[in-house]
């Protein structure tokens, strides 16, 4: 199953990121995930041959999970700037207004 779980994720992740990675990453991602596919394919495979490609495979790709990250990062960073701004901005206001009375007021305490 997780042989399984691996080949659809890493196939899947290639479709989506494949071009970002340089060619030498992507042709290793590609010829672990066919070695992992042979062995899920093969009736005859034993449970250590499976864990070691499987093994094989999440290695390889570890250049592809850094530019999923880094494309998830990316989309992240763009909407919490925003939203992050907009609490600054109301609060800038409401210190401007406010500020200088509350601030007074926290001096003489």
């Amino acid at each position: 199953n997780n042989a399984d779980s691996m080949v659809y994720s890493t196939e899947k992740s290639l479709k989506e990121y494949g071009d970002k990675l340089s060619s030498t990453d992507k042709a290793a991602v590609e010829s672990a995930l066919e070695e992992l596919k042979k062995a899920v394919s093969d009736p005859n495979a034993s449970a250590e041959y499976l864990k070691e490609k499987t093994d094989a495979l999440q290695n390889a790709s570890y250049k592809l999970a850094e530019e999923i990250y880094k494309n998830s990062q990316a989309q992240q960073g763009g909407p919490q700037g925003g939203p992050q701004a907009g609490p600054q901005g109301s609060e800038g206001p409401q210190g401007g207004a406010q500020g200088g009375d509350d601030a007074d007021y926290e001096v003489v305490n």
